[in-house]
């Protein structure tokens, strides 16, 4: 299901915006059995997604964008802007992931009377 969300997420993401994953996290945690499984597959999903799109445009940039920003909030390495981007975007997917699946068990619950 991790692959599944990874394929939804690259293309999401180049025609919306940065908030592009979120309508494919919401439907996988909407699939999803457990809150627990809900939020890492959305997590990691995210962790790769992000990690790699800030690694390839620091790529692109030889390094200059991350090694500005980190220097701009004072991180000793450009790696580490890399990283943290990684993670704000892991959370966010993780929060959206869960979010799915309590709208469905909020809404779409069908053992209540």
């Amino acid at each position: 299901m991790i692959y599944v969300l990874i394929l939804l997420i690259f293309p999401l993401s180049f025609f919306l915006s940065w908030w592009g994953f979120i309508p494919a996290c919401f439907l996988i945690g909407f699939k999803s059995k457990k809150l627990i499984q809900s939020f890492f597959i959305s997590f990691f999903a995210m962790f790769f997604v992000w990690g790699l799109m800030a690694y390839l445009q620091n790529m692109y940039s030889h390094g200059l964008m991350a090694q500005k920003m980190a220097h701009l909030f004072h991180l000793p390495w450009g790696w580490l802007m890399i990283f943290i981007t990684a993670i704000t975007g892991a959370l966010l997917g993780g929060i959206w992931g869960s979010i799915g699946l309590l709208f469905q068990r909020a809404f779409w619950n069908k053992t209540s009377a």
